[in-house]
């Protein structure tokens, strides 16, 4: 069961890449319309589905990882969203890989330091709801900002 949130990753993550890829190549809608769209379906759905593990903290172990797979997998749509978004703004595809690992190295350092946050919060409180209640507050925080914020207008040259 341990793989099982990051198989339903690949698979909704793959899924929501192609079919945002559809909707661009079908002319209905803008980029900022689809980006922002899978982009709120990848922070907005796993914010509901840990909230819900936050403030039900008596469920079967089952339904915890079903819960958990389902948040994983939903926030893997941000292949569709933002993981997508930072080459719709730069008109070179050497600008695209800057800006992309720009934006990704402050976040794969924060990750670092919430595995750390976790463990530390665990060892002293051994409260999974202040986590998935924390976590979830983020994901809602960043797709708010996301979704105001992004347009797919070329900026960078």
């Amino acid at each position: 069961s341990s793989v099982l949130p990051w198989a339903a990753a690949a698979g909704a993550g793959a899924s929501g890449g192609l079919l945002a890829d559809k909707l661009v190549t079908s002319g209905r809608w803008n980029k900022t319309t689809i980006r922002r769209g899978f982009q709120t379906a990848a922070t907005f759905l796993p914010a509901c589905v840990l909230f819900a593990l936050a403030v039900l903290p008596d469920l079967e172990p089952t339904a915890v990882i079903g819960l958990f797979t389902l948040a994983t997998a939903s926030s893997a749509l941000c292949v569709g969203g933002y993981s997508s978004s930072v080459q719709d703004i730069c008109r070179t595809p050497r600008l695209t890989s800057l800006l992309y690992s720009l934006t990704s190295a402050p976040a794969a350092l924060a990750g670092a330091g919430g595995v750390y946050l976790t463990g530390v919060v665990l060892d002293r409180l051994h409260d999974w709801s202040l986590l998935f209640g924390a976590i979830a507050a983020v994901y809602l925080a960043g797709g708010i900002f996301y979704s105001i914020n992004y347009q797919s207008e070329k900026v960078f040259d």
